[in-house]
């Protein structure tokens, strides 16, 4: 379904429970005046895939991002009361990858956690490089020269 200003008000609540039991990988949550903006891009559609309950209460929500041949779904929310009962991430990203394929996507690019059960879904993972910087100096220096012993890691500029 588009992205509407409407169901923006529906899924935030949603999103800001996964930004705030967030394990892998904590960001700040982005503000709801950004999801409203990106109701209106030109150069990128963006909609909605949504799970709701008999009831029609909504339970979990992806927004997501194309263009002519890429399906970014982004922001993702989820009602964890409800989360066993309907197992949510797993059918909403099953929802997702189905919608991709449905819009003849060349690539759904399904970010960058949770590999298990996007490998389990037919993900191909792919490696990504990452820059990393602790708020300890100490801890910089110490992993600058030691981390590159057990990682592949390009030398710091």
């Amino acid at each position: 379904m588009p992205l509407s200003c409407n169901l923006v008000d529906e899924m935030y609540p949603l999103y800001l429970n996964v930004v705030y039991r967030a394990k892998e990988f904590r960001t700040e949550p982005v503000p709801k005046s950004f999801f409203i903006a990106s109701c209106d891009l030109k150069d990128i559609q963006t909609f909605a895939t949504t799970i709701r309950d008999q009831q029609g209460k909504l339970l979990a929500c992806i927004i997501n991002f194309e263009n002519n041949n890429i399906l970014v779904p982004y922001y993702i929310g989820r009602d964890y009361s409800a989360n066993k009962e309907y197992n949510l991430y797993y059918n909403i990203l099953w929802e997702t990858i189905s919608t991709g394929v449905a819009r003849k996507k060349k690539v759904i690019d399904l970010g960058l956690t949770t590999y298990d059960i996007k490998k389990w879904l037919g993900a191909e993972i792919q490696p990504i490089k990452m820059f990393v910087r602790f708020k300890s100096n100490g801890v910089n220096k110490v992993l600058k020269y030691s981390l590159p012993m057990f990682l592949e890691v390009p030398p710091i500029q």
